[in-house]
């Protein structure tokens, strides 16, 4: 939700404003996490 809203910032400040504060690498292996479940959903 974060990402959405905020679109132009860097991964440094989308972990920032994430509770408990996350990691460049932590927001990172989020966003690949919730990409391979999204491309397993378009597959079937």
């Amino acid at each position: 939700m974060v990402r959405l809203q905020h679109p132009d910032i860097n991964l440094k400040e989308v972990g920032e404003l994430l509770k408990g504060k996350v990691s460049k690498s932590g927001v990172n292996h989020r966003l690949r996490k919730i990409d391979e479940m999204a491309e397993k959903i378009r597959n079937g």
